[in-house]
């Protein structure tokens, strides 16, 4: 199986671990749990029953929790080797180990904090990603490719080079905003509105210029999208801001938490404009 997909079926063990013993994460049964062996048998029960997996001989209901002895070895060692980049992301902290196949894990406060997350975030990239698409059908192809490169490195700790990722993303989903507005114009207002943007030195001159054009129409948009100040210009602030302290030769790396919120953000920011791009290009249609 791919790395994405254990990490995202090993971080579902752990939730469901979690929210069985959230209320004393100290329990020696939880804490029992948290060992490689004990989780690469539940990783490989559910692969199992989620048809990923198919072992030479279907499991009986008596040997089902021992999955783990027929689970290839390979996934087994990418299970251990998930659980150390969750010590690594600073969710797990080792613990002991009795043998060289079992080290016991504990959950950490900020582990804690990242389970009860939903599901779809960035310590799920499978799961983040799919969501995402789902939720933003007209995010820009490459746009999709920053922010799947942006969550690589969050998950790799280059704090600053998923920064620049999801920067690049917004700017390149504000480019292509631009390009359908000015085809919803009428000749000469199209040109008016296209010399105005060539004038422009950077793209937060631009997306001034779309900014305040789409302000002015707010009352022709979707109901959805009339927020413009909170979820357009708000959210584009933030990543713009941030992704030029990352690109600054002399910054320092972006805290954890800016880096996970400006990608949880842009969720909300990609939903928004694949609504607000759809309803633009439907003019567009309209009009040719």
């Amino acid at each position: 199986m791919e790395l994405g997909e254990l990490q995202q079926m090993t971080l579902h063990v752990l939730r469901d671990l979690y929210m069985r013993f959230q209320q004393d994460i100290y329990d020696h049964r939880f804490r029992q749990e948290l060992n490689t062996g004990s989780i690469a048998n539940r990783v490989a029960l559910l692969t199992y029953r989620a048809g990923l997996w198919k072992p030479s001989q279907p499991l009986t209901q008596e040997n089902e929790i021992y999955a783990g002895d027929a689970f290839p070895a390979e996934d087994v060692s990418t299970v251990r080797s998930v659980l150390w980049r969750f010590v690594g992301l600073g969710i797990l902290t080792p613990r002991m180990m009795t043998d060289e196949r079992n080290q016991f894990f504990e959950l950490s406060k900020y582990g804690e904090q990242i389970l009860r997350e939903t599901q779809e975030s960035p310590y799920d990239p499978l799961g983040f990603l799919e969501r995402l698409s789902l939720d933003s059908p007209n995010l820009e192809a490459n746009s999709m490719e920053y922010i799947q490169e942006a969550v690589n490195c969050y998950l790799g700790r280059y704090l600053r080079a998923a920064t620049v990722m999801v920067g690049l993303a917004s700017e390149n989903e504000i480019l292509k905003l631009v390009e359908i507005y000015g085809n919803t114009l009428e000749a000469d207002d199209k040109d008016a509105f296209d010399k105005k943007i060539s004038s422009c030195r950077n793209l937060k001159q631009k997306f001034d210029v779309l900014y305040d054009r789409l302000h002015q129409d707010r009352r022709n948009l979707p109901m959805e999208t009339k927020e413009l100040e909170t979820w357009l210009n708000g959210i584009f602030q933030v990543i713009r801001l941030s992704r030029n302290d990352a690109g600054h030769p002399i910054a320092v790396n972006p805290p954890n938490e800016d880096v996970f919120a400006n990608l949880v953000l842009f969720r909300t920011y990609a939903r928004y404009l694949s609504m607000l791009k759809e309803h633009l290009s439907k003019q567009v249609k309209s009009a040719s």
